[in-house]
């Protein structure tokens, strides 16, 4: 009856038809009770009134310590009891305020949240009056590396061309790109030298 009681206004007309309603209903229904002892203790010092009233849960601790608990990964702090605990159920507290506790019987379980939703990061944009700037940089850096690929490798003409270009070469046992043949060509006929 705290919302009937909870209402400002008593020319309200559906508080008024609650009042009705209430006293109609205590009349039919009211019962006196069998003793007049009241039997409610009073809170002891040592009742957690926070855990009562919080909403427990158990989950899964997997091998690698991890569990979920409402679409969150948690990983357990490696710890005795938390290696105790892979493969068996543990309990889940969360409190009024929010926070949670994981716990495997008596010890309570330290854990972290692990972000599962990756994304990568995209780099940073470059507004259009450094654009130009940022891809010479971006050319320079790839002519450099081309350039030393040219240098380091023993490449034909043909090679060094594709390099060039961009173009990824293939590599052939016994050809002129990997160095070993005489010839620009992947096949190279045979000669006076190679049939002795």
């Amino acid at each position: 009856m705290h919302l009937i009681s909870s209402s400002r206004s008593a020319s309200n007309p559906a508080r008024r038809i609650l009042l009705a309603g209430s006293a109609d209903y205590n009349r039919r229904f009211a019962r006196e009770p069998r003793s007049e002892h009241d039997a409610h203790r009073p809170l002891q010092s040592s009742d957690d009134l926070a855990h009562v009233f919080s909403w427990q849960e158990t989950r899964l601790v997997s091998k690698s310590l991890t569990l979920n608990y409402k679409r969150v990964l948690y990983v357990l702090d490696p710890t005795d009891a938390a290696r105790a605990a892979r493969g068996r159920r543990v309990g889940i507290e969360e409190r009024e305020d929010g926070t949670l506790s994981f716990w495997d019987g008596e010890p309570e379980l330290q854990a972290t949240v692990f972000p599962k939703e990756h994304r990568v990061q995209q780099a940073e944009v470059v507004d259009n009056k450094r654009l130009s700037a940022a891809l010479e940089f971006i050319e320079a850096q790839q002519y450099e590396r081309t350039q030393a690929k040219i240098a380091k490798l023993p490449t034909t003409r043909r090679g060094a061309r594709l390099l060039r270009a961009g173009t990824p070469r293939r590599r052939a046992s016994g050809s002129a790109i990997d160095g070993k043949g005489k010839s620009g060509h992947l096949y190279s006929a045979p000669t006076a030298e190679n049939a002795a």
